[in-house]
């Protein structure tokens, strides 16, 4: 039984978002220019998410946020710009990610302190207002280090939540003709996936299939990441820290092979070898049924239900609309 068949994808889309291109595409908007500089940009070195990014760069760079700003010229990406300032990308990139998460890990505070202490989140954010986290959470009688295993995993659910809304978003792209950004104007009008989805015609089992697709891909991701990482600290006895250090956002895992020393043929080879191993060998566990309700978002009963007899789990999973 491959467990490669139970969770392709199957839709097409990619969702491999460049942290210098789309990420940050509106950083720096386009404007009237002054010697080649964008008027717009360099005021956004003091606001805005542009001025974040400046400020990163500067401090790393040894600049001001104005120089660096005045090297963001409309026909240069911050790519180019960080390679300008000889600011190590892989370190930029880390940098950026903690930046791209911290409204992710705010919440993820919020709703840990809020379940410690009986409050609404609304309260605990109340609070926060020119205070640190850490302050916050003394205040009501909590150490954020003591409940950092629970933000950790609640900042994970977030993260895996908010790459499967990408994954529909691009979905719903793709079926309606529509930009990612327009249909992200429509969910800013308290609008859900679904109610969106309704909107433009997508039948709730298209939907449905998608929504499988999402969570199997983000299921299969995490495994081929944990698979990857063990391969090539083997291969080149590294730790697994060390090579995950090198996995930042942005960059590929061949170059991460390349980096190592190692030939990326025969440890892609290994990997997904390993990918579909594991793949196999959750399918084969007790937790079956329990595995495909999650993926599939039916109840175990209904599970079980498609499974009947003389039918594979891999045949029920295809009844379940896992491709």
């Amino acid at each position: 039984m491959r467990g490669k068949h139970l969770l392709t994808a199957g839709l097409g889309v990619t969702l491999a978002l460049s942290i210098f291109g789309v990420a940050f595409a509106q950083s720096a908007p386009t404007s009237a220019t002054t010697g080649g500089t964008s008027t717009t940009a360099q005021t956004s070195a003091n606001t805005g998410h542009g001025g974040r990014i400046a400020a990163i760069l500067a401090h790393d760079s040894g600049k001001t946020a104005t120089q660096v700003m005045a090297l963001k010229t409309q026909d240069k990406t911050w790519k180019a710009t960080v390679q300008a300032l000889g600011v190590n990308v892989q370190t930029f990139a880390k940098q950026l990610r903690s930046l791209r998460r911290a409204p992710l890990r705010a919440a993820a505070v919020v709703q840990v302190l809020a379940k410690a202490t009986g409050k609404t989140t609304a309260e605990i954010r109340a609070l926060k207002k020119g205070k640190t986290w850490t302050t916050v959470a003394q205040s009501l009688g909590q150490n954020l280090q003591t409940l950092q295993p629970q933000i950790q995993a609640a900042l994970r659910v977030r993260i895996t939540a908010k790459r499967q809304r990408e994954f529909l978003l691009h979905f719903l792209a793709k079926k309606s003709g529509k930009t990612v950004a327009e249909l992200r104007t429509l969910l800013r009008t308290d609008k859900t996936i679904p109610a969106v989805a309704t909107g433009l015609g997508i039948q709730k089992s298209e939907l449905a299939q998608a929504q499988a697709a999402a969570r199997a891909a983000a299921f299969r991701g995490k495994i081929r990441l944990n698979v990857a990482v063990s391969v090539m600290a083997k291969a080149s006895g590294k730790t697994t820290t060390q090579v995950r250090a090198l996995k930042t956002k942005g960059v590929k895992w061949s170059q991460v092979a390349s980096d190592l020393g190692l030939n990326w043929t025969t440890v892609a080879k290994e990997i997904r070898a390993g990918v579909r191993g594991r793949l196999a060998a959750r399918l084969r566990s007790r937790d079956t049924a329990a595995f495909l309700a999650k993926l599939s978002g039916k109840s175990l009963s209904q599970v079980l239900a498609a499974k009947g007899k003389g039918m594979t789990w891999v045949n029920a999973a295809h009844a379940l609309g896992i491709n």
